[in-house]
């Protein structure tokens, strides 16, 4: 698959587009702009057309949620975080699906402190071949759980504990998480 562009009724794209799907239009023309498919060299029918932002980007006003306080009497606050689209409601239009990030909000990697040595231990989840700085190999290092597609869909997994200082695993449990019906 490639892609033409064109303003009104001028292509613009000396060759069909394989590599990109953004292009600066270096005019000052405002014209209304469509897109045509190539399939094995044929150009298909043209797309919604779309006329071109004042700016290079568009403004989307945001419905920022109430913060609130924490059971310990923290308060916190909402932040636009990372955004995805897709067509949620199977309309043909992609809908904006935005994170927000509590301002309270923390990396799930994070050291601990869970012995009373005065040192901080590494909490993280583990599989299969995971080695530690000793190099204690952590279940069955030779497994491969890729399915046909590459994926890794089954397998056991475990909880970790390793030490802060020398890396060194400390203890390890099963990890059992509720993956559902996933097909890849």
């Amino acid at each position: 698959i490639s892609f033409v562009l064109y303003r009104g009724q001028t292509k613009i794209t000396a060759t069909p587009l394989t590599d990109r799907t953004n292009f600066v239009d270096n005019t000052t023309i405002n014209e209304i702009y469509t897109v045509k498919v190539v399939l094995n060299g044929i150009e298909q029918t043209y797309s919604e057309s779309a006329n071109a932002w004042a700016q290079q980007y568009l403004t989307i006003p945001l419905q920022i949620p109430a913060g609130g306080t924490t059971p310990d009497g923290v308060s916190y606050t909402y932040s636009a975080n990372g955004c995805s689209v897709g067509d949620l409601d199977g309309d043909g239009q992609y809908e904006i699906v935005l994170k927000w990030d509590p301002s309270n909000s923390r990396d799930n990697a994070q050291a601990g402190y869970t012995d009373s040595d005065g040192k901080a231990e590494i909490a993280c989840k583990t599989a299969d071949g995971t080695r530690d700085s000793t190099n204690v190999i952590i279940g069955n290092s030779d497994a491969d759980y890729r399915n046909s597609r590459g994926y890794i869909l089954t397998g056991p997994e475990y909880l970790t504990i390793f030490n802060g200082q020398t890396g060194k695993a400390m203890a390890t449990v099963d990890f059992i998480p509720d993956r559902g019906n996933v097909s890849a």
